[in-house]
């Protein structure tokens, strides 16, 4: 089996990836994320607040 295949994405998965990158991709442009990157906490903490209170990702659990 080739890697690739075993990080095939389900329905669920897929669909919250899209509406990841559409929330991110108009949240954040990608010299916010590069300037974010170098601040103490590493990340943008309001944009981090927005993603666990608003798409529920606080409880978001990632299967490894």
């Amino acid at each position: 089996m080739a890697i690739r295949d075993s990080l095939a994405l389900d329905e669920d998965s897929r669909a919250l990836q899209g509406t990841l990158r559409g929330f991110l991709t108009d949240q954040l442009s990608s010299a916010a994320l590069r300037s974010s990157l170098d601040t103490d906490t590493g990340y943008d903490v309001a944009l981090h607040a927005r993603l666990a209170t608003e798409l529920g990702l606080a409880g978001l659990h990632v299967a490894g």
